[in-house]
């Protein structure tokens, strides 16, 4: 990888899964990540070099878009696992966030070359009263874009229990 905006690209997917992980606004890549790693630049390598990162897009929308990229990727990913997968399991579960917001959560079991895999297939908020048929109606609509056939697939399906 020789082209400078190459560089640049894979280095914003990287500044933004670092930011991602550490769960920290997507403004630290412009605010901190990038005024600091200018300053290491500079002392280290000279003035050259700090040019040669200004050129990368650390904007917070653009940490955002490769966070939502990356997201998508592993989504496709996973869903491409189980179209492959000759059975799955499902479990629903119903959880608080850390704002007290009651989420619907459902994870996917299934088996990817020989291993037994766990995933989450999707979190959703939750309206208060919720209803089996609106959970139902929730799966439906999370997992109307996979194309993916549950009735043949599916061989188990669970609740946690409250």
């Amino acid at each position: 990888m020789s082209n400078l905006n190459e560089k640049a690209l894979l280095a914003i997917y990287r500044v933004a899964f670092r930011v991602a992980k550490a769960g920290k606004p997507h403004s630290i890549a412009e605010n901190l990540i990038l005024p600091a790693a200018l300053d290491i630049a500079e002392i280290m390598f000279g003035k050259q070099e700090v040019e040669k990162l200004k050129s990368i897009p650390i904007s917070d929308n653009t940490i955002q878009r490769r966070i939502s990229n990356m997201a998508t990727d592993v989504r496709d990913q996973v869903i491409e696992k189980i179209k492959k997968s000759s059975f799955v399991s499902l479990q629903f579960e119903e959880s608080t966030d850390i704002a007290g917001c009651a989420q619907f959560v459902a994870f996917v079991r299934f088996e990817s070359n020989e291993i037994l895999m766990e995933e989450i297939l999707f979190c959703k908020a939750l309206p208060k009263n919720a209803t089996g048929q609106l959970l139902h109606d929730m799966f439906v609509e999370a997992t109307q874009d996979m194309n993916i056939d549950w009735a043949q697939k599916c061989i188990a399906m669970t609740k946690q229990k409250p």
